[in-house]
């Protein structure tokens, strides 16, 4: 694993970054009536070129990302209070998405094909590589229990796609049939209810194990990205922009109402989401041919 390579700073960003995603906010958060779009105050941190997916932030300060293009594909671990990458792991070309379990542990990736499709564990400490369980179908997006033991994957091909849960141990291993419209998937931290996102802005829940289907909520626009907050009451999900580069919006998705109650300007190049451990910041991950960024942007009250 290499460590200690030094990302450009930006101008004026402070130690406050820091307060944003591991504590309280340092600004003041902006108040939203409900279903109403706020102007949120945001600071980024740099990050490498071809930015594809964000894991959760770890506790510690700093965020797992998955950038790069088919020739090579890295994660790279950014302290995201100094700006400073502080650490790297090569990954399989194919990989196209990364998840971290609730307690910081147990990293892991999913690969579309390759040697073979596979989910691969890594340690979210140190990046150093654990194991890895086969697939038999593509996996294009994968999110992890509080233990890090079930695996929630979306897998597929067209025609044909699957919500997948294996254990790290490979100890149980249950699918169930999806549309083949699914664009992501996100998993309760007790690891009892998985949401698949569809790219018409539908939400699902299946409850794990019996995988009984129920919808959620409808977002009103197509999507192409989700991601659940810490305290599992709310989603939220990146709606796809209406052409290329776009601005477009993050919707605010309540599980306590099964409603969108709220929104988030974004860019039309942001790729993936997280949200702080404590709930108040969104960090929106915005990929570029020859850099990228990370936006942390206070979620409006809603």
């Amino acid at each position: 694993m290499r460590r200690q390579r030094r990302l450009a700073t930006l101008p004026g960003l402070t130690a406050a970054v820091g307060i944003i995603v591991i504590t309280t906010l340092a600004a003041t958060p902006v108040a939203a009536a409900t279903t109403t779009t706020v102007p949120p105050s945001s600071v980024s941190v740099p990050a490498p070129a071809h930015l594809i997916d964000m894991a959760q932030p770890r506790s510690d300060g700093t965020i797992w990302v998955l950038h790069g293009t088919r020739a090579k594909k890295t994660l790279t671990q950014i302290n995201v209070i100094s700006q400073v990458a502080v650490g790297s792991e090569v990954v399989s070309p194919y990989a196209e998405s990364v998840a971290l379990a609730a307690q910081g542990i147990t990293l892991t990736v999913g690969t579309t094909k390759g040697a073979y499709p596979a989910v691969v564990w890594y340690n979210a400490i140190t990046g150093d590589f654990m194991q890895a369980a086969k697939a038999a179908l593509p996996i294009t997006q994968v999110a992890v229990d509080a233990e890090g033991d079930a695996i929630t994957s979306l897998r597929g091909t067209p025609g044909h796609q699957m919500v997948a849960v294996t254990g790290i141990s490979n100890s149980h291993s249950f699918h169930y049939p999806v549309t083949d419209h699914a664009v992501d998937v996100a998993v309760s931290a007790s690891g009892s209810t998985i949401y698949v996102l569809h790219a018409d802005g539908t939400i699902t829940s299946l409850a794990f194990p019996v995988g009984t289907p129920a919808t959620v909520a409808d977002v009103p626009a197509s999507a192409q990205a989700m991601t659940l907050s810490p305290n599992g009451q709310t989603l939220y999900v990146l709606e796809k922009p209406s052409q290329a580069g776009a601005a477009t919006s993050v919707a605010i998705v309540s599980l306590r109402t099964d409603s969108v109650v709220g929104s988030v300007p974004v860019t039309g190049h942001c790729v993936s989401l997280a949200v702080s451990l404590d709930g108040k910041t969104l960090l929106e991950g915005i990929t570029g041919q020859s850099s990228s960024s990370i936006k942390l942007v206070v979620i409006p009250r809603t």
